[in-house]
Formats: C-alpha cells, structure tokens, sequence
C-alpha cells in the first residue's frame, strides 16, 4: 500500500515582521536630517563637522 505524508509545518512561512514604531520614527529623523544638511549644501553654507 502507498502511504501519503504531509507535512504541515515545513510548508508553512514565519509571519512578516512588524517594525516597531521607534523604527519609523528613525528613519524619518534620518530622512530630516539629510534633507536638512542637503538643502545647506546647496544654500552653500557648509559647516565642518
């Protein structure tokens, strides 16, 4: 007789990761923060950091 096996849990995918709300808050910080020091570069008020 032939026996058929499945197996549930090695087709199932982990579930997607949420980031977290500190996440989100970083990368538009981040995103501030170029857009900031690009728009002095282009003023040409160019600090050394």
């Amino acid at each position: 007789t032939d026996v058929v096996r499945l197996s549930v849990a090695s087709n199932i995918a982990p579930p997607p990761a949420v980031p977290e709300p500190e996440t989100y808050a970083m990368l538009l910080a981040g995103l501030g923060l170029m857009g900031f020091v690009g728009r002095k570069r282009k003023d040409g008020n160019v600090m050394a950091v």
